[in-house]
C-alpha cells in the first residue's frame, strides 16, 4: 500500500502519514488513525463555531457602545456639589436619594461590559451605589446594567464579608444566581485513590471506578447568605455572607440539602428516621456527594495534586496564606471543571461513612460505605498543610461534629 508522508519525522518515535482514507500516527508502542472526512467535517464545524463567536462578540460591543452612548446624556445633567455629597454620605454608610445623573456618574462601563466605581467611593459608598440601583423601578439604562449583572463585581467585593443577616434583602437577587451556579459532572470512569511515596493506607490501593450517574455539582461550598436564607441561621465562626458556611455537622448538611430541594422544587434525597438515613437513589434533590462523585470532581480528570494546580497557591486558601480564616468564595482559581474551593477554605462534608480499607473493599461501581461511626470529609481547610489539601486525602468526623473549618457542597442527580 502506498504512503505519502505529510509532515517530515521530527523525532525518531513518531511519524505521520496518509494512508487511504486516514491520517496515521505512528508510534514505537501505538498507532492512531485519524479518518480524513471526519476530520474535514470537525475542521468545518471550528469554522462555524468561529463565525458565530466572531458574530456574538460584535453584538456584546454593539450593545455596550450602545449603552455608552445612552449613559451620556444622562451625566450631562449632573451637579458636581450634590454629587460629592452623595459620595460622603454613602461613604459614611448612610442612605441618601440621588438623581440619575449623579448615579450614572458614580461608574464606568469597560469593553466587557463591567462596571468600576468612581474612586472616591468607599466599600460603604459602593454599597450604597448598588442598593439604589436594586431598588430602582425605572425600565432604562441604569436598571438594565443592574439587570445584566454588570455591578456583579463591585457586589460581592463590597458585601462578601458582611454578616449574611445585614446584606439588603434587595441585594440577594443579585448575589444568589451567581452562588447557586452548578457544573455538569458527566458519569464514566475514572482513577481513584493515590500511590505515591506520601501516600497514606487509606488512599490505596489506587483503581479505576466507574459511576453511572451525570450529576450536577455547585460551583461553590453552600455560603452563609445561601444558609441563613433557607434556615434564618448562621452558625459560622468567621462571619461573611460570600464566606463559605462552617461550623455545620453532617447532619445539618442533609438537612439543608432537604430544604433547598423543597425550594427548588426536587424530591428530597433523603429520609431521616431514628437517627437513620434513607437515601432514595431516584430521587432528583439536592445531597452531598459520594466520595467518588467528590475526588472526580475535584480531579476533573487531571492528574494536578490539588483542585486545579499542582501548586496549592493557585487555587486554596491554606495555612500557609489563610491567615487563619476563611475567605470569599470564588476567590481563587477553579479547576478544569469550573469547580472553585474543592482543595481549601473548608473541608467538605461527603455521604460516605469512614473506613480506612474502603478502597479495598466497596465494589468498583458507585462505591458507597454506608454505615460507620465516622463520616467523611474532602478537600481540606484554611488551617491545613499543603499535604492535606490533595484530591485524594480523606478526613473523618462523627455526623454531629462543628468545625469552624468544615462545610460542605451539594450535587443532584440527573433525571435519566
Amino acid at each position: 500500500m502506498s504512503r505519502s508522508k505529510i509532515s517530515k519525522q521530527k523525532t525518531k518515535e513518531h511519524m505521520v502519514y496518509i494512508e487511504g482514507e486516514n491520517i496515521i500516527v505512528q508510534g514505537k508502542t501505538e498507532r492512531l488513525s485519524f479518518n480524513l472526512s471526519a476530520a474535514k467535517s470537525l475542521v468545518q464545524d471550528l469554522i462555524q463555531a468561529t463565525h458565530v463567536l466572531t458574530e456574538l462578540r460584535s453584538t456584546k460591543e454593539n450593545r455596550i457602545e450602545e449603552v455608552r452612548k445612552r449613559l451620556f446624556p444622562i451625566r450631562k445633567d449632573l451637579n458636581r456639589k450634590d454629587f460629592f455629597d452623595v459620595i460622603a454620605s454613602w461613604n459614611e454608610g448612610y442612605l441618601c436619594h440621588a438623581d440619575d445623573a449623579i448615579l450614572a456618574n458614580m461608574f464606568t462601563v469597560d469593553a466587557e461590559g463591567w462596571a468600576y466605581a468612581e474612586k472616591s467611593l468607599s466599600r460603604h459608598g459602593v454599597a450604597g451605589l448598588l442598593l439604589l440601583l436594586a431598588l430602582r423601578e425605572e425600565n432604562d439604562v441604569l436598571s438594565e446594567l443592574w439587570g445584566w449583572g454588570s455591578f456583579d463585581f463591585l457586589l460581592r467585593e463590597a458585601v462578601w464579608d458582611v454578616p449574611p443577616e445585614q446584606v439588603p434583602h434587595a441585594l440577594h437577587m443579585r448575589l444568589m444566581p451567581f452562588l447557586c451556579q452548578e457544573c455538569y459532572i458527566e458519569a464514566g470512569n475514572f482513577v481513584m485513590g493515590f500511590n505515591g511515596i506520601d501516600a497514606l493506607p487509606c488512599e490505596t490501593p489506587m483503581r479505576t471506578v466507574e459511576r453511572s450517574r451525570n450529576i450536577y455539582m455547585m460551583r461553590f461550598p453552600v455560603t452563609q447568605l445561601q444558609y441563613w436564607i433557607l434556615t434564618g441561621k448562621n452558625p459560622s465562626q468567621h462571619q461573611g455572607a460570600l464566606r463559605p458556611v462552617d461550623s455545620v455537622s453532617w447532619w445539618d448538611a442533609v438537612e439543608l440539602c432537604n430544604l433547598y430541594s423543597d425550594i427548588m422544587g426536587y424530591t428530597r434525597a433523603y429520609r431521616v428516621e431514628d437517627d437513620k438515613i434513607h437515601w432514595d437513589l431516584a430521587a432528583d434533590g439536592y445531597r452531598l456527594p459520594t466520595e467518588a462523585e467528590w475526588e472526580c470532581a475535584a480531579k476533573a480528570w487531571k492528574n494536578d495534586s490539588f483542585a486545579g494546580s499542582n501548586d496549592p497557591m493557585n487555587c486554596a486558601w491554606f495555612a500557609e496564606n489563610s491567615n487563619d480564616k476563611t475567605h470569599m468564595v470564588g476567590s481563587k482559581n477553579p479547576n478544569a471543571a469550573y469547580l472553585y474551593d474543592m482543595s481549601g477554605n473548608v473541608w467538605e462534608w461527603v455521604f460516605d461513612a469512614y473506613s480506612e480499607f474502603a478502597y479495598g473493599m466497596t465494589d468498583t461501581i458507585d462505591p458507597i460505605v454506608w454505615e460507620g461511626m465516622y463520616r467523611v470529609c474532602r478537600g481540606g481547610g484554611y488551617t491545613s498543610s499543603a499535604e492535606s489539601l490533595r484530591n485524594t486525602i480523606r478526613g473523618a468526623y462523627e455526623p454531629t461534629v462543628k468545625s469552624a473549618a468544615l462545610g460542605f457542597r451539594m450535587v443532584r442527580t440527573v433525571s435519566q
